[in-house]
């Protein structure tokens, strides 16, 4: 009985905490839309309590014939962030003016991605989110269809300049075997001290109080050590 009291206090506290954050897709609504055949529009609606990252945004596309300029971003607000220090951070809405350097006059159609990264002022960060965008590029004539100069290559750069990911990756394949288990050890102490931790408490608390007569001070101890060490060396 105790145990499933446990049990069922602990998915309640879950529930609870899971509901005070909303799901990316609402705090972060995202549309787009074409301006002309040269220029696309992206609107992010930011829940109230939520901000996005300006350095965390990448734009990339598949579309032949396409290139994607330099986006354009209105000024943001700069906040302290405990994650990444100093940033600049949008709240409540954003605009973005994305151009295109089109190489060709016919028409077709734009897949265009977007990755962002936002948090809530409540202290939970979300992953990078991506968004996928597919829009109908209108024909050109010859007149407004200059191919793209070669000095306007590097426009892809932002696309992996936020992408930091793709760093950690570079860093960890070129460290040693043993720099990366201290690496991820020292992550997961770090992350051990963060709110996250909270909900294996009362499972913990459960295992042993679910041992009822039986339970002494050494086997309320055992339990306790063969607990976290399972969870230590997972």
């Amino acid at each position: 009985m105790q145990r499933i009291l446990f049990l069922l206090l602990w998915l309640c506290c879950s529930t609870l905490q899971a509901e005070d954050f909303l799901d990316p897709d609402v705090a972060f609504k995202s549309s787009a839309r074409l301006a002309d055949g040269n220029q696309v529009v992206l609107h992010f609606e930011i829940a109230d309590g939520y901000y996005l990252y300006r350095e965390r945004f990448s734009f990339s596309t598949t579309t032949p014939g396409v290139q994607l300029g330099q986006p354009e971003f209105p000024a943001g607000k700069i906040k302290h962030d405990d994650n990444f220090g100093d940033v600049e951070v949008y709240a409540h809405e954003l605009r973005v003016l994305l151009p295109l350097q089109r190489s060709t006059s016919e028409a077709g159609q734009l897949e265009l991605k977007v990755v962002l990264q936002g948090c809530a002022e409540a202290g939970l960060c979300y992953p990078p989110q991506p968004r996928q965008f597919s829009l109908p590029l209108p024909a050109q004539n010859a007149a407004s269809s200059t191919p793209a100069p070669a000095a306007a290559t590097p426009a892809a750069a932002p696309a992996s300049a936020g992408d930091e990911s793709s760093l950690i990756a570079q860093s960890l394949k070129s460290a040693g075997f043993f720099t990366n288990l201290l690496f991820f050890f020292l992550a997961g102490l770090g992350l051990s001290l963060t709110p996250c931790v909270f909900p294996m408490i009362p499972i913990l608390s459960g295992i042993i109080a679910g041992q009822g007569g039986n339970l002494s001070r050494s086997r309320g101890l055992t339990l306790s050590i063969a607990y976290v060490l399972g969870m230590a060396l997972t």
